[in-house]
């Protein structure tokens, strides 16, 4: 007789202390959003080389200004400048500055998208983004990488199955719901330094995601990551527990930054 057992997937190994160098990379990343919090943005100096590893990714804000000052910044992930650089990054990186358009949310009132080409980026500032305008993104004619200032959070489902959304970044996602980005399957990295809750199906399904930085989250929902087939790395520092199967299916997830969290 043929006999058959089930095999669970179990959770990827956990690091008890942040990976590949990361505390100084995420310490310049830190640093940039607190910069880009000011009322006038000006410039981060770097202090010591650094290295952004294949698995890592780097937001430039709008509105600051990276001086190297010296220092070495070597590319071998994602870097993305909503802002500008002086100084050569070794491996390049994504220049938005020049290819950005600003959409100001006024309360009532649905965003327009501004007529942009595919891979440039836009940056939400204003009133909070509700279900209608992440609706408005998702029927965009065009990919755009995406960085929000604006205070809000991703509501559920209304930004699943966006196939226009390359990138995610910015403190102004405070949460990601139910569902919120569920299969949007050309999201490659997200950095959302203020996001505490993550709910079941968040990023289920997001096919080319690779990294993903949300270091206040601390409540990870069942399947948040299921099926994220290619994602790499991740920083989820201040979690104290994750739901059932968050990261099942991600099969090559190699690196994970959780010190605080149980699993189950």
């Amino acid at each position: 007789a043929l006999v058959c057992a089930l095999v669970p997937i179990t959770a990827p190994p956990v690091s008890a202390a942040p990976y590949n160098g990361t505390p100084a990379l995420m310490a310049l990343q830190q640093e940039l959003y607190d910069e880009a919090a000011k009322p006038i943005p000006a410039t981060v100096t770097m202090q010591a080389d650094i290295t952004i590893a294949q698995s890592e990714n780097l937001i430039i804000p709008p509105g600051v200004t990276l001086e190297l000052s010296g220092k070495t910044l070597e590319n071998a992930g994602t870097m993305l400048s909503y802002g500008a650089v002086s100084g050569s990054v070794a491996g390049g990186y994504t220049d938005l500055a020049g290819k950005t358009a600003t959409v100001t949310k006024v309360p009532g009132t649905t965003i327009t998208l501004p007529g942009l080409q595919d891979g440039d980026g836009i940056v939400i500032e204003g009133d909070a983004l509700v279900g209608d305008d992440w609706r408005a993104l998702k029927a965009a004619s065009y990919s755009y990488h995406l960085y929000v200032k604006s205070d809000g959070a991703a509501v559920t489902f209304d930004a699943q199955d966006n196939t226009n959304l390359l990138s995610l970044a910015g403190p102004g996602v405070t949460a990601a719901g139910s569902s919120a980005f569920y299969s949007c399957a050309n999201l490659t990295n997200v950095s959302l330094p203020a996001a505490t809750d993550i709910g079941q199906y968040a990023f289920f399904s997001c096919a080319n995601l690779t990294s993903l930085s949300l270091p206040a989250a601390t409540d990870i929902g069942q399947y948040a990551f299921f099926s994220c087939i290619v994602l790499t790395s991740v920083i989820l520092s201040a979690a104290t527990s994750n739901g059932a199967a968050a990261f099942s299916g991600c099969f090559g997830l190699a690196d994970v930054d959780l010190p605080a969290a149980t699993f189950n």
